[in-house]
């Protein structure tokens, strides 16, 4: 058996997982990173090769906003999405101090936010509000990877950690409060303790979540939190229920009072 004790213990070596640990090690936190897979990335790596920020001006944020929340018929949760808009001018910074540079840069001008097709018409209008940022490849790689690629390099140079190939499977509590998890390493052969003062979940389709819940599916809605036997989900839904499930793992992890 391994052990592992760290400040922050991080899932998922995506963009946003990364950049948890990246701003906690800058905080002079010790950080460890877990991944299921033998390299690091997670959604964004299937990203196209461009990002988009809205511009730190409160017109610009307030229209960006109101068109994606007219986009989910007002059934999207307004703080994530005034969250998300509002910080969004922070990510360009963040990528130079990755090393990552730009092929070019489109401005996107204050009356076309919402009114067309996103720049290379990847997406509906409503996601069409900020300037665009096309990320320089490297060989046949394209930047969106590179991203994660210099995001675990800086991670190391701040003293993180990361651990490939080492799912996390499980929390570990103690008196009801979250104390750490149970990993994986060597092909599943070897058991890695992780004790730590905060646990973040940045996963997409996460086994840890059928772990949690094998028997029920909490799907959140506006009204209530529904629970539905996996059973009675149609075939072809499945894969939808699985993923959604994982909003509520990250649920389960930071309901608990650290």
């Amino acid at each position: 058996m391994k052990y592992v004790e760290t400040d922050i213990a991080v899932m998922g070596s995506g963009l946003a997982g990364l950049a948890a640990a990246i701003t906690a090690a800058e905080q002079g936190k010790k950080v460890a990173v877990f991944e299921k897979r033998s390299f690091q990335g997670g959604a964004v790596s299937n990203t196209p090769m461009a990002t988009t920020a809205v511009r730190d001006d409160p017109e610009y944020q307030d229209k960006a906003f109101q068109s994606i929340f007219d986009y989910t018929k007002y059934n999207g949760d307004p703080g994530v999405i005034r969250t998300w808009v509002n910080y969004s001018s922070k990510i360009p910074a963040f990528l130079e101090k990755l090393k990552i540079e730009y092929l070019s840069v489109v401005e996107l001008p204050l009356d076309r936010i919402g009114k067309e097709r996103m720049f290379a018409g990847g997406f509906p209008p409503a996601y069409n509000i900020g300037d665009y940022y096309r990320l320089k490849p490297r060989g046949k790689g394209h930047g969106a990877a590179l991203i994660c690629l210099n995001g675990v390099k800086k991670l190391k140079e701040l003293g993180g950690e990361v651990y490939l190939n080492t799912p996390i499977t499980s929390i570990l509590k103690e008196n009801g409060r979250v104390v750490g998890a149970v990993a994986y390493c060597n092909n599943g052969k070897e058991e890695v303790q992780i004790r730590c003062k905060a646990l973040i979940v940045y996963c997409i389709r996460c086994g840890l979540c059928e772990d949690l819940y094998p028997e029920l599916f909490y799907l959140d809605t506006k009204l209530d939190k529904v629970c539905i036997k996996y059973e009675e989900i149609p075939d072809h839904m499945k894969d939808q229920a699985k993923n959604a499930i994982r909003d509520c793992a990250v649920t389960a992890i930071f309901a608990e009072k650290q």
